[in-house]
């Protein structure tokens, strides 16, 4: 159960991805996660009268890992990545996000399906880190 008295720093939430069902052993090293909606707007515009209609459609999630590395898993997460995408081998990844809520509730989304880009930034003095940018066109699956 979470505690409230926690100050508000994102220790209430894991992000772990799995590569065709295989967990891959990142969780320990996220020191920052992101999502956002990805819609499309559209606008109708009447013929003979003012104004316009505007609508929305969803178009998928996008985001991004952010990865301080303690272990080669991330590279290797990349590595397998290019290489089925080179000989053309569908691979599934998945991310799941489990957030503990302060009043006790928690909630599970999974981002299915996702397709990621790869950054890594060395600085001297500093930890290695890697981005991986993601992007699906499927809706999250709550749990």
């Amino acid at each position: 159960m979470a505690d409230i008295d926690n100050p508000v720093t994102g220790k209430d939430t894991s992000i772990q991805l799995t590569q065709n069902g295989t967990l891959i052993q990142i969780q320990d090293q996220v020191t920052g996660f992101s999502v956002d909606v990805q819609m499309d707007e559209i606008t109708t515009k009447n013929l003979g009268r003012s104004g316009s209609r505007n609508d929305q459609e969803f178009v998928g999630w996008k985001g991004s890992i952010d990865i301080t590395t303690s272990t080669a898993s991330a590279d290797e997460f990349m590595d397998t990545i290019v290489a089925a995408a080179i000989a053309r081998v569908p691979m599934r990844n998945n991310i799941i996000d489990r957030t503990m809520y302060r009043n006790g509730t928690s909630a599970q989304y999974t981002y299915p399906d996702c397709k990621f880009t790869f950054s890594k930034r060395v600085k001297r003095g500093e930890s290695t880190t890697v981005t991986l940018n993601w992007m699906t066109g499927e809706n999250r699956i709550a749990a």
